[in-house]
């Protein structure tokens, strides 16, 4: 019989980078860095995440974290709260329970500091565990839309053959987008990549936001450190200008390994309708010439006016059945309200949400 592991407790550090990316290696396969782990968890201009580690004879073998955010909950722009995002235990001490009691005690930990809600996109192997133990609900799913950029390219990643691969080609070529998918930009107005995000995205995200009751807020602050200053990740952000005035602003990322294009934000001002159809063109055009075989995007279906934009750009979700596999994909919305709260509008309601795969800490 084996002596029974003895663990300490306490909140993850600074300190604690190079153990996180070594972690992040074991239990993800990710190619997490100090200076990535340093970005991620204290870089965040809404506060250091809510970690908590267990170590064994000091040496750290688990980790549970939240990423601070702030929301816009209604007509309050400043509602405090998180993102679930890492879950991390070591193999030769799994089983010991060290998720639930990491878990338990960075909640407590939140709820004593006031938070009001905390989000994740659970797969559905974790959903029990947060909504069973954690007190989280399911909220619902979002729908990714996917917009077809080079039939043959996708095909070949199908692993179809004969008379299968035939059929599946035939069937992208039928969702490639044709030329009517372009839009026109209206006069006076452009679009192009931004290296600054300056005070200008201020002003766009509050007026984008009229449309939004619940929303993570993407004021400037937010922008710089979640796509200018990661340091693994490089994302092209577009802009679209009338003037000196910004319309609309997109986030464009490209993952090589899979040659998808990934729309991570796009919010207008609500009197341009031309901007997010520009935006969406120079996104595909962008996409397209790194090489991507498709793109990919977000949008919750009460946002009838971007749902609009993404299919006359080519993006498609069909949710029956019988649609193969990456037409109907969705995601996982899970919600942890602040206990004895009565949070309005109620962010434990998905049709209360606007997200983007931006959202997803993953991308």
């Amino acid at each position: 019989m084996t002596d029974p592991v003895e663990f300490n407790f306490r909140p993850v550090a600074a300190a604690d980078a190079p153990a996180l990316a070594r972690t992040a290696a074991e239990v993800f396969e990710a190619d997490w860095t100090e200076a990535f782990v340093q970005w991620k968890y204290f870089g965040n201009p809404a506060g250091p995440a809510y970690g908590e580690c267990a170590a064994v004879a000091g040496k750290p073998v688990a980790f549970f974290s939240n990423l601070p955010a702030v929301f816009k909950l209604g007509s309050r722009p400043d509602v405090r709260g998180a993102q679930a995002v890492d879950a991390m235990v070591a193999a030769p001490v799994r089983r010991h329970g060290l998720f639930l009691k990491l878990a338990q005690e960075a909640y407590r930990r939140m709820d004593q500091d006031g938070l009001a809600l905390t989000y994740a996109f659970a797969s559905a192997a974790a959903q029990a565990g947060f909504i069973n133990r954690l007190g989280y609900v399911l909220v619902g799913r979002v729908p990714r839309y996917v917009c077809v950029l080079d039939p043959a390219g996708l095909a070949a990643q199908g692993g179809r053959q004969g008379s299968a691969a035939a059929a599946y080609r035939l069937l992208l070529r039928a969702l490639a987008p044709g030329p009517r998918s372009r839009a026109a930009r209206g006069d006076g107005l452009t679009v192009g990549a931004v290296e600054a995000v300056d005070e200008r995205f201020d002003t766009l995200w509050t007026a984008a936001a009229e449309q939004m009751a619940v929303a993570v807020v993407r004021d400037r602050a937010y922008l710089r450190w979640r796509y200018t200053q990661n340091p693994l990740r490089r994302y092209q952000i577009l802009a679209a200008e009338r003037g000196q005035a910004l319309a609309g602003c997109a986030v464009l990322s490209v993952d090589s390994a899979t040659r998808t294009g990934r729309v991570l934000e796009l919010f207008t001002r609500p009197d341009e309708a031309a901007a997010g159809p520009a935006l969406l063109v120079a996104l595909t055009d962008r996409a397209r010439a790194a090489g991507c075989v498709q793109m990919q995007a977000w949008m919750l279906p009460q946002h009838t006016a971007y749902v609009r934009m993404l299919k006359e750009a080519g993006f498609r979700h069909w949710p029956a059945r019988a649609a193969p596999g990456f037409l109907r994909y969705s995601t996982a919305l899970i919600v942890r309200a602040r206990p004895q709260s009565r949070l309005k509008p109620d962010p434990t309601h998905l049709q209360n949400w606007y997200l983007t795969m931006g959202d997803h800490d993953y991308y």
